[in-house]
Order: structure tokens, then C-alpha cells, then sequence
């Protein structure tokens, strides 16, 4: 072998140690690589996984709520659909009363509602024919006792039953279809706040009272005369709810006492109002 054939050789020997050399990094590369893309399909599998099984437990728990709120609006419904059916009854009992038992429920609401005022008591045209004798005279009697003068007029007023007080323009319906209204106000607030928290649901039952609070605080603002307004039954709302949501019965409590204070306030406006 020649010295030219040697340095042959000798480069072709370097030149394949190189490339072998070279082969063996970029196989080596080649697995690095492999083994780095298989981590990530493995955390990638992993986090699709955790994914999907945070996305199944929202689902179930969606699922379940969904079934709880259907539950608790059947049972809403239920006690509606019951309250409802009472005061229907209650409402056709009242009205069905015969004539001495229907205007002595009147003269006890006259008595309730009438103020210390002069005025004028309407009927329906059915109440006005068949008025007992001596009722105009009762009427004027209880409207007396209250400070106020109160005659029977001679129009009718289309209501079913009950009557209307007016007072200087201003007339306060009492007819019973009114009352049963106020209630069945205070019932749907009730049932639509508990679909729409139904975690106090036990606790804003109070909001049944609130046809009769709204009621009062209309009459009493028509009339002038805020003293009527039924300002107790508002704080007992208020502790009640307000209590029973944020657990702060006490030191809530203190607001009974504002209510002598409401009334010596009341009374002294409405003192006010009848000199002017």
C-alpha cells in the first residue's frame, strides 16, 4: 500500500467515525425529543382527563341542582296552589253570608277602618237596596266614636261586596275582593322570592305580610293620617328577615324600640296636617 493509499484510508476512516458520530447525536437528539413529545402527550392526557372529570362532577352537580330547584319550586307551587285554594274559599265563605252575618261583618270593619273624619260610605247597588234599617244610623254611631261624621250615599259603587269610605275626594276601597287582593300580593312576593333564593325560603315567609304593609302604607299616605299605618307588623318583617338572613337577632332587637317613638312621631305630624 502506498503512502497516497494510506492517506486515503486515513480519510476515509475520519470521515466515517464523523458520520457515525453524527448519527449517533441525532439518534440521541432524536430520543430526547421522543421521550420530551411522550411527557407531553402524558400531561396532556392527564389534563384532558382531569379536565373531563371536573366537567362531569359540574355537570352532575348542575343536574342535581337543576333537580333541587324543580323540587322546591313543586313544593312552592304546592303550598301556593293550597294557600290559594283557602282563600278562595275563604273569600266565597264571606261572600256567601246572609244578610245579618254579611253587615255585621261590616259593621266590624267600619269600625276598623273608619277615620276620624267627615265623610261618605258607598255600597254596591245589591248591598244598597237590601241595607238593614237603622244601619245608616249604626254607621254614623261607629264613624262618631272615631271623632269622625259618616252618612250613606246615595250612588252605588261598583264593587261585589264590602264598601268604600271617601273622605274629601279621597275614597279607601274596602270591598273584600281588596283584602283578598293584598293577600294574595303578599303570597306571590313570598313564593317569588324563595324561587329566587331558596335558601331563606324559611325565612321570608314574612313576606306574606306585605299586601297588608303595602295596603296600610296607601291608606295611610291617601289619607294623610300615618299614624294607621301598621308600623309594628314592618318591624317584625324586618327582624324576622333581616335576622334570619344574617343571623343578627341581636343587637337587631332594638328596633322595637322605635316603634313608640314611630307613633309619637306619627301622631304629632298628623296633628300637624289636621290644623293646616
Amino acid at each position: 500500500m502506498t503512502g497516497l493509499d494510506k492517506m486515503v484510508n486515513q480519510i476515509l476512516d475520519e470521515a466515517k467515525n464523523s458520520a457515525n458520530a453524527k448519527i449517533e447525536e441525532a439518534n440521541s437528539q432524536a430520543e430526547a425529543l421522543k421521550a420530551e413529545a411522550l411527557e407531553e402527550i402524558k400531561s396532556l392526557v392527564a389534563e384532558i382527563s382531569r379536565q373531563s372529570d371536573a366537567d362531569i362532577a359540574n355537570y352532575k352537580e348542575r343536574v342535581k341542582s337543576a333537580a333541587d330547584l324543580k323540587r322546591r319550586t313543586a313544593i312552592l307551587a304546592a303550598k301556593q296552589e293550597m294557600i290559594s285554594q283557602v282563600i278562595d274559599k275563604a273569600y266565597a265563605k264571606f261572600c256567601a253570608k246572609d244578610g245579618d252575618a254579611y253587615f255585621k261583618t261590616l259593621k266590624e270593619m267600619l269600625k276598623k277602618f273608619a277615620q276620624p273624619l267627615e265623610g261618605e260610605i258607598y255600597f254596591s247597588s245589591e248591598d244598597l237596596k237590601r241595607l238593614p234599617a237603622g244601619f245608616a244610623d249604626e254607621a254614623a254611631k261607629i264613624a262618631k266614636s272615631k271623632g269622625g261624621k259618616l252618612t250613606v250615599a246615595k250612588e252605588a259603587k261598583n264593587i261585589e261586596k264590602g264598601f268604600v269610605l271617601a273622605y274629601g275626594g279621597i275614597e279607601e276601597n274596602c270591598s273584600f275582593v281588596m283584602f283578598f287582593l293584598f293577600t294574595l300580593m303578599g303570597i306571590g312576593l313570598y313564593v317569588g322570592f324563595s324561587l329566587l333564593h331558596p335558601e331563606y325560603w324559611s325565612t321570608l315567609w314574612v313576606l306574606t305580610l306585605s299586601g297588608i304593609i303595602i295596603g296600610s302604607l296607601t291608606k295611610s299616605l291617601l289619607m294623610g293620617r300615618m299614624s294607621q299605618f301598621v308600623y309594628p307588623i314592618l318591624v317584625v318583617c324586618i327582624f324576622c328577615s333581616v335576622g334570619g338572613i344574617y343571623q343578627i337577632y341581636h343587637p337587631l332587637w332594638v328596633i322595637f324600640l322605635s316603634i313608640p317613638l314611630y307613633y309619637l312621631l306619627a301622631h304629632y305630624i298628623d296633628q300637624i296636617q289636621r290644623k293646616q
